[in-house]
């Protein structure tokens, strides 16, 4: 972290100030003229790594109140310049603080344009951070430093005079709810403590007067006035500074503000500018004077901080990540090193069961082999469940066949299947869809009634044939109960009149291929 130095200027010299953990230690004091430049000069060029702020007490200071349409970006920024320019002409030293917007009307912007008047007594001190590549982060004014004080003592009231003592010199800052609005510098020569209080007070009447016909305060209404002197001068202030129907005087007891805004070095009088340069290390302000040139290398500071900033970042991020990889890496080496013990502990486990259990005459692989295939045949084996729904069915229409016994085979052909299959009119591919789907040989009977009417009988054997077929079954007779071959005569019923048997008949079914 750089060392954080304030540079205090008065009009009449520039002191340096180091600032560390709450102690300011001055290190310099150098004149306005030509040698207290140059010494200046070679101050800032043993110090150029430390961060600057120029703290301006000086009675140049200008303040102007002024309603303007609401704007935003470039719009906004080009007319804030043209005002600054119109109120402050020929200072690059102004800045314009916006007060909110009113309530009423167009809802115009309130702004307050301040700026430092008399830039030639300050282009010195800065041609010189400038040349000197110095980090200067802003130009200050006690004035702006007033508010940031009644915010660390917590001193909320609507509008009040804070009356702040420096060098030969008496500061009265008015603020309205706590912010900004104008300051006057009193310059005023060495002088005893009772003088100085009488002259407080009468400068006090003064600005209220001033206040009053500016209107910046209702007339006849009081206005109060802080008083931040040294407590050990606390009894003069009160003896001088009496309240009446238009100021309320209070003494603020410096030692205790010093304390509050965590100052550790008390003044030792009623100056006040250990107090200001303290808050301006710890808590600056917002707004500041400086133009854009008097802070590039602070501005490159700031980026710089930032990319190292994001670097780091960036690598802590990488090394947590990079952490968290070694830790997950490190519990799976771990559950590797366990599976791999358990495993181990199981195999001796597995091995010493098989040691315990009766020898098998047929070898592990072997076995294995051999369950494999009896699954895969399992798989393969067919469900006659279709095909005796379809048989059942096929009953329902014909009902007067009467069926014996019906022979299932999940896929080897039987000898009458294999003598029906080599036959010249069998189907070629019925043998590799028996063997796919499964077959059956239906053993079945006619009524007796029927034995001397063949036609009806061939009629109704092949009508149950046909509903097989009809849900893709491949029927193919095996045995008829007459002769239907060719050279071979038909026996009538009168033939064997003795014989009471019924018809007899066999069919093979198969299930045919799928469409």
């Amino acid at each position: 972290m750089p060392q954080r130095r304030v540079l205090h200027f008065d009009g009449i010299d520039l002191r340096a100030l180091l600032w560390h953990a709450g102690h300011l230690r001055e290190e310099g004091v150098f004149a306005a003229d030509e040698a207290g430049v140059q010494a200046f000069r070679g101050y800032v060029r043993t110090h150029r790594r430390s961060n600057f702020r120029l703290l301006v007490d000086g009675a140049d200071e200008g303040f102007h109140m002024e309603s303007v349409p609401y704007a935003q970006g470039a719009d906004r920024k080009a007319l804030l310049s043209r005002k600054l320019s119109q109120f402050f002409y020929g200072t690059p030293y102004a800045v314009a603080v916006s007060l909110g917007r009113e309530k009423s009307g167009r809802r115009d912007e309130r702004m307050l344009f301040s700026a430092l008047t008399r830039p030639q007594v300050l282009e010195p001190w800065v041609n010189c951070l400038i040349a000197e590549e110095a980090r200067l982060a802003g130009i200050y004014t006690v004035a702006q430093l007033a508010q940031q004080l009644l915010k660390k003592l917590d001193l909320r009231l609507d509008r009040c005079v804070l009356v702040s003592i420096g060098r030969n010199a008496v500061r009265q800052t008015f603020l309205e709810q706590g912010a900004l609005r104008f300051s006057r510098l009193s310059l005023v020569p060495e002088m005893a403590q009772a003088e100085l209080a009488r002259t407080c007070a009468a400068e006090s009447e003064k600005i209220y007067q001033y206040l009053a016909a500016q209107r910046m305060i209702p007339r006849d209404a009081p206005l109060t006035t802080l008083l931040l002197v040294h407590p050990s001068r606390a009894a003069a202030f009160t003896e001088a500074c009496r309240s009446t129907e238009e100021l309320r005087y209070r003494i603020l007891d410096l030692h205790a503000a010093a304390r509050r805004t965590g100052l550790k070095t008390s003044p030792a009088d009623s100056r006040c500018e250990p107090v200001f340069a303290h808050l301006l290390c710890q808590f600056p302000p917002a707004h500041q004077y400086a133009p854009p040139p008097a802070q590039r290398y602070y501005r490159l500071w700031q980026m710089r901080t930032g990319m190292i900033g994001a670097g780091a970042a960036a690598l802590i991020s990488c090394l947590l990540w990079a952490g968290g990889q070694v830790f997950e890496a490190m519990s799976l080496a771990a559950e590797r090193n366990r599976l791999r013990a358990q495993a181990e502990l199981d195999g001796q486990r597995y091995a010493q069961l098989m040691q315990g259990l009766p020898p098998v005459p047929v070898g592990t692989d072997d076995l294995r082999a051999l369950i494999e295939r009896y699954q895969q045949l399992e798989k393969r084996s067919p469900d006659p469940f279709d095909l005796f729904v379809a048989v059942s069915r096929a009953l329902d229409v014909f009902p007067e066949i009467e069926v014996e016994r019906i022979e299932w085979s999940a896929g080897e052909q039987t000898d009458g299947t294999a003598k029906e299959a080599a036959r010249p009119g069998a189907a070629p591919e019925s043998a590799d869809a028996q063997a796919k789907g499964g077959t059956a040989v239906i053993h079945a009977m006619l009524p007796a009634a029927m034995q001397a009417d063949h036609r009806a009988m061939l009629g109704k054997i092949n009508g149950f044939a046909a509903a097989l077929r009809q849900v893709k079954l491949d029927v193919t007779g095996q045995r008829m109960p007459s002769d239907l071959e060719s050279g071979k005569s038909l026996k009538g019923g009168g033939e064997e009149q003795g014989r009471t048997e019924p018809p007899r008949f066999v069919l093979h079914v198969a299930r045919g291929a799928r469409p």
